[in-house]
């Protein structure tokens, strides 16, 4: 590998540490790390950014075990969080930045990549995101929109939360938090979808001959939904991933946690409430619902139907709502 690939110093360093990796012949069975696969020596061919070709070994258990169940879904989620922030350059006690580079990697893996995510929350570190290609190179497919991280499902209730999306939603939280960024954060959120759903409605409305009345009823019935036409662009796995990528944002920020630890108490743990701790990363409902209601898309905004946004901020609103009135007994 030439050594002009990355020019600074400390990438320099780095890259003499993966030439040493690369002659080791190091490999991991990350999703299965107790099983020995008899087939560990399988490999392929796999190009290097330098132009070069190395042999890059796959596990056998990578390719394609499955987690028996949902829980063992999430065990596998937190051990890939925790081989990635492994291969983490940053100082380990700063933990948001530790976790943004995690997200910007599995961001990328799930489609959400190129100019727009870049500006929107920022470039992945190019040497981690070698690093994970080569000692884990069944991550990129796994957590791609059709991989088997694509999402995680939750048999107890009708919750989905699509990862890419979260991954993507999640790097934009981190990236900025407050109310100060130039770019809305939400727009990489709820925000985005909100509008992109008040621009199906009208399609929706045209195409079904609906009247106005009926088409509130179609927002309020299916946002976060799984309908197949009136749920699009703002289903159940949007939905639950523009949520829990704000909460996981707010546990990280607040409370000083690591992306894993955020995760593991999360989704696994369940010690937060998922609605309760939304609303009150927003300050409370009142504060919340002030949001929502002066968010604006620009230019997409002067091209909506009015009428059709107002009801996708009410949907979407009231949709939260309910969660919100579940889980304090209120139902």
């Amino acid at each position: 590998m030439p050594n002009d690939f990355i020019s600074d110093a400390d990438s320099r360093n780095r890259l003499a540490g993966l030439q040493n990796l690369l002659a080791s012949g190091e490999r991991s069975n990350t999703l299965c790390p107790e099983k020995e696969s008899p087939f560990a020596s399988f490999s392929l061919l796999w190009g290097t950014p330098a132009g070069t070709t190395q042999i890059a070994p796959y596990s056998f258990y990578e390719l394609f075990a499955e987690p028996a169940s949902q829980e063992d879904k999430i065990d596998s989620f937190l051990q890939v969080i925790q081989n990635l922030d492994d291969l983490n350059s940053i100082p380990k006690g700063q933990k948001k930045a530790r976790a943004l580079e995690i997200s910007r990697i599995l961001r990328d893996f799930g489609g959400y990549k190129g100019l727009k995510w870049n500006v929107t929350s920022g470039i992945a570190d190019p040497y981690m995101k070698f690093m994970t290609r080569w000692k884990y190179p069944s991550y990129q497919n796994s957590f791609s929109p059709n991989g088997r991280f694509k999402s995680l499902e939750f048999p107890d209730s009708s919750v989905v939360v699509d990862l890419p999306h979260f991954s993507a939603s999640l790097s934009r939280y981190l990236d900025c938090y407050s109310d100060d960024c130039a770019l809305p954060t939400e727009w990489a959120s709820w925000a985005g979808d909100m509008f992109t759903y008040a621009a199906h409605l009208d399609s929706v409305r045209t195409n079904d001959s609906l009247s106005y009345a009926a088409i509130r009823d179609t927002a309020l019935n299916n946002i976060g939904g799984a309908h197949p036409r009136y749920s699009k662009f703002f289903g159940t796995g949007d939905f639950y991933a523009d949520i829990d990528a704000r909460n996981i944002a707010s546990l990280i920020n607040n409370r000083n946690l690591s992306l894993y630890d955020a995760i593991d108490r999360y989704y696994k743990q369940k010690e937060f409430s998922r609605f309760i701790t939304f609303v009150n990363s927003y300050g409370g409902w009142k504060k919340f619902a002030e949001k929502v209601n002066k968010h604006y898309f620009f230019p997409l905004t002067v091209k909506l139907n009015p009428y059709l946004l107002e009801i996708s901020k009410r949907a979407f609103m009231n949709k939260v709502l309910k969660g919100l009135l579940n889980e304090i007994g209120l139902d």
